[in-house]
């Protein structure tokens, strides 16, 4: 399917470097490609997409003047290629378009993208933003954004999944739960959000553990494949909340995954906001998602808010140990930086580090 969807004559492919040969799906495409007398060309993304990695890729392949870019891979790779696309009808480097931290407002203009994500996590396949991260002390995570942005066609198959690692598979999967929760419950969520945060959390409860248990089960893995593009579409119309707000800022600072930051503070954050006056909406919400719990294969024998706060419990217990140690010059930075646009309930720069220290409380901070 995927060689009949592309326009012109020249595609820059845009992946990863590893699991997307191990499928054999990689040969596939790129066999039907040249059997339609396609020229092709690919720009490896070996991680989270830095601006001089954009600004690189794009330089090297502007004379080969691509008509359309194929993004095959994870969150990062989808976000590279949405940059990739644009960047390549603008005429400055990618920093000085990215919010908050360049002056231009990107323009429009952009290259047909289609998006193939081999992860089920960002639901990058569904929105508007390319997340370009700058490691180190001064370090950020900044979103390359326009309407024009979100892909032409996402693709969602399942066989580019099956060879993901199971870390990948638990840190992707829990980014899409956080994001579809964050919506959920979000300041700006509204009745179309609520419809597809609903779903794609359904979607998630009801197989997350069938795809851990057994990775090639490829209906599970479609089933989480579209709960991830939910989240993205979620995320679109009702925003992110606390955890992605902090995740943002740490990942900037410290160059852990974005997956693996979101997954720890998922129980840490959520724990703090059950506990605070809610109104009556979001306690029936959650209590909602506790139900859905408790009516899964996960091993959670109350509903309501006792069962959301157990599920919570659980999905902690999935992370395997993690060797990291953080400064309290770090953390209180972090915590400085981050905010909780769109929570329904507002925290302190105290409350967040105490939520980072909690979120990596198993290892030395």
């Amino acid at each position: 399917m995927l060689p009949q969807l592309v326009r012109g004559s020249k595609v820059l492919l845009v992946t990863g470097s590893k699991s997307l040969e191990a499928t054999g799906e990689f040969s596939r495409i790129i066999q039907g490609l040249e059997s339609r007398g396609l020229q092709w060309r690919r720009t490896i993304i070996p991680g989270e997409p830095t601006p001089r990695l954009i600004d690189e890729a794009v330089e090297i392949h502007r004379n080969f003047s691509p008509s359309q870019i194929i993004a095959m891979g994870g969150g990062s790779v989808l976000d590279a290629g949405k940059a990739i696309a644009a960047m390549f009808c603008h005429d400055l480097g990618i920093t000085n378009y990215l919010e908050t931290v360049g002056t231009l407002q990107p323009r429009g203009e952009t290259l047909p993208l289609i998006a193939l994500p081999t992860t089920s996590g960002t639901g990058s396949e569904a929105t508007k933003n390319a997340v370009i991260s700058q490691p180190g002390p001064e370090g950020f995570k900044k979103s390359l954004r326009h309407d024009a942005y979100v892909p032409d066609i996402a693709l969602l198959d399942p066989q580019l999944m099956l060879f993901c690692p199971r870390n990948t598979t638990l840190y992707s999967g829990l980014d899409a739960f956080t994001q579809l929760l964050e919506g959920l419950i979000s300041t700006k969520a509204n009745l179309f959000s609520n419809m597809t945060a609903r779903k794609g959390l359904e979607l998630f409860v009801n197989n997350f553990t069938g795809v851990l248990e057994t990775p090639e089960d490829l209906h599970a893995r479609g089933q989480i494949a579209l709960a991830a593009y939910l989240s993205g579409v979620t995320l679109a119309h009702a925003g992110l909340g606390t955890v992605h707000g902090i995740a943002g800022t740490l990942g900037g600072l410290c160059n852990l995954p974005h997956g693996l930051i979101c997954s720890r503070l998922i129980a840490p954050v959520f724990r703090y906001i059950t506990e605070q006056t809610l109104n009556s909406e979001h306690l029936e919400e959650l209590q909602w998602l506790g139900d859905l719990f408790a009516h899964s294969t996960f091993p959670v024998m109350e509903g309501g808010i006792l069962g959301f706060k157990k599920a919570l419990e659980l999905l902690s217990a999935l992370l395997p140990p993690l060797e990291v140690e953080f400064s309290e010059e770090l953390i209180i930075k972090a915590a400085n930086q981050s905010g909780d646009k769109n929570s329904p309930v507002s925290t302190t720069e105290k409350i967040r580090g105490k939520m980072i220290s909690q979120a990596f409380s198993a290892f030395q901070i």
